[in-house]
């Protein structure tokens, strides 16, 4: 049976494949909650198609076992930490932006009931005055994730993201103008690379999380000297974030940033 999606007040939604099964979903803060719910952030999973969902009813967000209720709650779900897995930051009625960081899977997300935060690097709170909603996108295009901040005085922030990420991969990489770049970024669904390669040799293209996990690879076989455009389709249970493309060879190893959103 499908179903009207209403919520009481607010309604502040955001599409998001929460379950990680190819399909859209959707995921609605609301300004408090309604008895007999307990919680505010609402998930309508999508048992239609991308093309025609199709909704039957909603269950609430879990923070530490139980509904997490955030007043005037505007979630985001995204990877803010890199760590590969999404987590939620909501937006709220004071105006500053909560952090619940993931704990779990992709496929079944955690979040504790502690929350951090989010600060500029000077230790100030991003603050959207009152009723923060955010949109997280590669607003500079630098290859990371900035935060487009807006509340109910009208104004809309650029937080840029200045975090120095890509210590954790533990490799001797370069970057050379023409040996190895992405050719469109932001990705959604695959990420296509130009390279050179100067010796005829087996080559391969590495993935990896900041945290420096390598989460996929493809293999060249037998890659002959010259110019090669690399596919790495994305899986579909990979969440938005920051990545590294690291094109390895017998005798030199070049790295890219790699933004993918949902």
């Amino acid at each position: 049976m499908q179903v009207d999606v209403r919520v009481s007040a607010n309604s502040c939604p955001c599409i998001h494949d929460w379950n990680e099964d190819g399909k859209k979903d959707l995921i609605i803060g609301e300004i408090e909650h309604v008895l007999p719910d307990t919680g505010n952030i609402r998930v309508y999973l999508n048992f239609g198609t991308n093309a025609v969902p199709f909704f039957r009813g909603y269950q609430l967000m879990q923070a530490g076992g139980g509904h997490l209720e955030v007043v005037h709650a505007h979630p985001a779900i995204f990877d803010l930490d890199g760590d590969s897995l999404k987590d939620l930051v909501c937006g709220n009625e004071n105006g500053f932006l909560y952090f619940f960081k993931n704990r779990a899977t992709n496929q079944a997300p955690y979040f504790e009931v502690q929350y951090e935060t989010l600060m500029t690097e000077d230790s100030v709170f991003l603050d959207g005055y009152t009723n923060s909603r955010i949109h997280c996108t590669d607003w500079t295009r630098d290859g990371d994730l900035d935060i487009i901040l807006g509340g109910q005085d009208g104004y809309v922030w650029l937080c840029e993201n200045v975090t120095i990420s890509g210590g954790a991969l533990n490799r001797s990489v370069t970057s050379v103008p023409g040996h190895f770049r992405i050719i469109m970024n932001p990705v959604q669904h695959v990420a296509s690379f130009s390279c050179m390669v100067s010796v005829s040799d087996r080559a391969r293209l590495c993935i990896y999380s900041i945290s420096g996990r390598m989460i996929d690879e493809v293999i060249l076989p037998g890659a002959h000297v010259g110019p090669h455009v690399v596919q790495w389709k994305i899986p579909l249970d990979l969440c938005a974030g920051v990545y590294f493309a690291v094109l390895e060879t017998r005798n030199a190893a070049f790295i890219e940033k790699v933004v993918v959103t949902r």
